[in-house]
């Protein structure tokens, strides 16, 4: 996975197809990322080595990898390093004036607390986002359906669409 963006950043890849094959080589391989042998050290620097091929990744190819963070690091305490590593700088940049910067790794961040069931930091954090971007907001649906109330769930997750349904034309 480190080695994706170094091979295929020269690459026009604008016609998608190597996104869409990426993305389903990336559907493969996590779940054996996920359930495969390692101790807490070991899994710490594989993922120490995947978060630095996130941030030089200049097109998201690793994005499936991000939203899934929190499953890949299986241990608590690697949940707990990724989330709060990426937290503050989070909710800094979300509450500036002007609000609405970007933070790679946002996912990483929101799969941690969702993993680790930080329900109500993820929620919070949240709160403080400036746009409800579905790809945000779902890890909360996700949280809000985890503690059985799938009524604000379901809320949750029709949020972001109706935000965007409103905004004013450009």
């Amino acid at each position: 996975m480190e080695r994706l963006w170094p091979a295929l950043e020269h690459i026009d890849t604008s016609s998608g197809a190597f996104g869409g094959a990426v993305h389903r080589t990336l559907g493969d391989l996590i779940p054996i990322l996920i359930s495969a042998p390692a101790d807490v050290a070991t899994r710490s620097a594989w993922l120490e080595r995947l978060f630095r091929a996130v941030m030089d990744d200049g097109v998201q190819y690793l994005a499936p990898v991000e939203d899934r963070w929190g499953e890949i690091a299986v241990y608590p305490e690697i949940m707990e390093e990724y989330a709060e590593r990426l937290r503050g700088m989070i909710r800094r940049v979300w509450v500036e004036r002007p609000p609405g910067g970007h933070v790679v790794g946002t996912t990483i961040c929101l799969s941690c607390l969702l993993e680790i069931g930080r329900y109500g930091d993820l929620i919070e954090l949240l709160a403080c986002a400036a746009a409800k971007w579905w790809h945000w907001h779902r890890f909360a649906a996700e949280a809000l359906a985890r503690t059985g109330m799938a009524d604000a769930a379901i809320a949750c997750a029709w949020l972001p669409h109706i935000a965007w349904q409103r905004r004013p034309a450009d």
